[in-house]
């Protein structure tokens, strides 16, 4: 009867640890990807890329506090949440602070004579081209914008590199941890990446 009672506490003793020993490498694993994503957040306004993991409730939040436009469009579409494999989310930003004229002195006759007339411009970088009309109907002067064509190419490019590290002051990537990075490029204007995995 002994026996078996010391058997029993040994059985539990072993199901017991091994329930704290897969606990406590869940939340080694929790820990670690959670740091990964701060780390890559962090990053991000450097390398214009971030990438982070998040498992089914986190993505919820994401979804319902951070994003709730795209939750929004995602209902609209019939798109259900938990089929979600991953997002990407690009945030391009671009602002022209080139200042152009246009001549419209032959306008100008037009108006003092109350002629109708129009005139078409155009304003042209590397980048966006506007061109618009501007137009004088014998009352009203109107400057009327039709065409805005804004042409970019984007390349996000995921590469790794060596971490640094100091040796007698010395910093070297030479046998440094081997770590993921992206580097955006961008023809004109700022793209930035945020890349969503679902766990699995």
């Amino acid at each position: 009867m002994l026996e078996k009672i010391k058997i029993a506490a040994i059985v539990i003793l072993l199901v017991t640890v091994s329930l704290f020993y897969k606990n406590w490498q869940f939340e080694k694993a929790e820990k670690t990807r959670q740091t990964a994503n701060l780390v890559s957040l962090r990053k991000a306004d450097s390398l214009n890329y971030a990438t982070q993991i998040l498992n089914v409730t986190e993505l919820k939040e994401y979804l319902q506090y951070q994003n709730s436009d795209l939750k929004n469009k995602l209902a609209k579409s019939g798109i259900k949440e938990n089929r979600i494999t991953e997002i990407i989310r690009t945030n391009y930003i671009y602002k022209d602070t080139i200042k152009q004229e246009t001549d419209v002195s032959g306008l100008i006759d037009a108006v003092k004579k109350t002629i109708p007339k129009q005139q078409s411009w155009s304003d042209t970088n590397g980048c966006l081209t506007v061109k618009g009309l501007v137009v004088f109907d014998g009352q009203k002067l109107k400057v009327t914008v039709q065409e805005r064509d804004l042409k970019n190419n984007t390349h996000a490019v995921a590469y790794w590199e060596r971490k640094p590290w100091t040796f007698l002051g010395l910093k070297s990537r030479f046998l440094g941890k081997k770590q993921f990075t992206a580097k955006v490029f961008d023809e004109c204007g700022k793209t930035q990446f945020l890349r969503i995995e679902k766990k699995q």
